[in-house]
């Protein structure tokens, strides 16, 4: 898929955003899609992935806080606790 496509497919959702939430909404809604880059558009879990890799680098670099994974099992148990 080209950008040409990607572009027709926004128009046709852009008009139906017109005609349900106004012409503002469209008009954010295409200067989204122009500001994106394709691999965004296409694939729901691409700013997930390029999030993760920026948080991997940063951490590396000691510029992003640490990743407390015992909080998960903290979480655990007080639900265990409250269950019983």
């Amino acid at each position: 898929m080209d950008r040409d496509e990607i572009n027709h497919i926004a128009g046709q959702i852009a008009i139906g955003l017109a005609a349900a939430r106004g012409r503002e909404a469209a008009t954010s809604f295409i200067g989204w899609v122009d500001s994106c880059p394709d691999e965004e558009i296409l694939y729901d879990d691409a700013r997930a992935a390029r999030h993760r890799h920026v948080v991997v680098a940063l951490r590396k670099a000691g510029l992003y806080p640490p990743k407390h994974v015992g909080l998960s099992e903290d979480v655990r148990n007080a639900f265990r606790i409250i269950k019983r």
